[in-house]
């Protein structure tokens, strides 16, 4: 075998690599191009839901997620201001209407709960547990 086709054999082994490794990721598509990516544990979309999304769940109108805030802000994240009012050790929560595009968060438990109510959105998106946040 001469070098130059160990050299193309090489290059194509190493590029179908590439290919596999970029294709095989854990994103779990939550519609209107709404993606949660587990490796930044953060959701993407017209809204973004920085890190750290503890839990999410999903319907066919609806996102709903936990998040604890990282201690500061990221400058990928600039598509809002994210308001943070009781501080970044807090857990909050967030709503997202996919046929309207309206969201709410990051917002406290209390107000997440009304909310949701209001919308007479599933009672499971009210509990977030190691058992049903995915």
């Amino acid at each position: 075998m001469n070098k130059s086709h160990f050299y193309w054999g090489a290059l194509l082994f190493i590029s179908v690599g590439v290919v596999f490794s970029l294709s095989s990721n854990d994103e779990v598509k939550l519609g209107n191009s709404y993606v949660y990516v587990p490796e930044c544990r953060h959701i993407t979309g017209d809204i973004d839901i920085p890190p750290v999304v503890d839990g999410y769940k999903f319907n066919k109108r609806y996102i709903v997620a936990k998040q604890t805030p990282g201690p500061f802000d990221n400058v990928i994240y600039d598509k809002m201001e994210y308001n943070y009012y009781l501080g970044r050790d807090t857990i909050y929560y967030w709503i997202i209407d996919k046929q309207t595009g309206d969201f709410w968060g990051p917002i406290d438990y209390n107000k997440y709960d009304s909310l949701l109510r209001h919308f007479n959105a599933p009672e499971d998106f009210l509990i977030f547990d190691s058992e049903s946040s995915k």
